[in-house]
């Protein structure tokens, strides 16, 4: 008995380091995410700005020649108006990545209990995933209503939507040249019910039952850890206190069906 205890120790230890370090590897997925995704707006306003300066220099050396015309004065001031505003917006774009991914890395970082927005929350989970959804070709369909307030983790929900759009990705998408996913969620007295819905192949039947358990993969071997919808249905079961449920139909894609409580269980955030 001892033994058995001690064997059983050890292999819940195991697990838990395993969970810790797919938890890190999900940080790990935002911060590539969000570096691919910095690259547009802050290539775009470089190359803006360096051409907004080779125009300065020929307009000065314009006015010192003596050679520029009020049209051509006014032509100017009008193309770096335009630039300006270009620049502009491609660096609050870069800044709004770079907001989003300090509110996602600090929330997973240290599962800060707070109320937060829903749409907001997975809004920006969407915007650190996008590089890998065009990627992939899938497109998102996001139907979850602004004003949906939640009081738990905003962080571990996130690595929620992160899985489970990452379990789509390698299995439901495998072979396919494009597909959609479509998130919805509305509120049924106090609790939250979230749908992550795909188009894609469907899971076998003889599958299903056996998702959610740890270290069960279908792509063994081939990127699949066999922990990502094991840590999925630890944070709504555990965590939240919710429940977590698959449909599916071989060819008829997938559907994960999550309800959760509007307030986590404990105590409520600022009490």
């Amino acid at each position: 008995e001892q033994r058995v205890r001690e064997r059983t120790d050890a292999l819940h230890d195991v697990r838990l380091a395993l969970m810790l370090a797919e938890e890190q590897a999900a940080l790990g997925r935002l911060v590539a995410g969000v570096a691919h995704e910095l690259n547009t707006p802050m290539g775009n306003a470089l190359l803006i700005a360096s051409t907004l300066r080779e125009r300065c220099l020929d307009t000065r050396q314009q006015l010192e020649s003596g050679a520029l015309s009020r049209s051509g004065l006014a032509t100017f001031l009008t193309e770096a108006g335009d630039q300006a505003v270009l620049i502009e917006h491609s660096i609050e774009r870069a800044a709004g990545l770079v907001q989003n991914f300090k509110q996602l890395a600090l929330d997973q970082a240290s599962q800060v209990r707070r109320r937060f927005d829903l749409h907001d929350v997975i809004r920006q989970t969407l915007d650190v995933l996008a590089p890998r959804l065009r990627r992939a070709n899938v497109t998102v369909e996001l139907d979850v209503p602004v004003g949906i307030e939640v009081d738990g983790y905003p962080g571990p929900l996130e690595q929620v939507v992160d899985n489970l759009v990452a379990n789509a990705l390698m299995h439901a998408f495998a072979g396919r040249v494009d597909g959609t996913l479509t998130i919805t969620a509305s509120v049924e007295g106090t609790h939250l019910r979230l749908a992550v819905v795909d188009d894609g192949v469907g899971v076998p039947e003889d599958v299903q039952p056996r998702v959610f358990e740890p270290f069960f993969t279908t792509r063994l071997g081939q990127g699949g850890s066999g922990l990502g919808l094991a840590t999925v249905h630890g944070i709504v079961t555990r965590l939240f206190g919710g429940s977590i449920t698959l449909v599916s139909r071989p060819g008829s894609g997938a559907r994960f069906d999550i309800r959760l409580p509007l307030v986590a269980p404990g105590s409520v955030a600022g009490d």
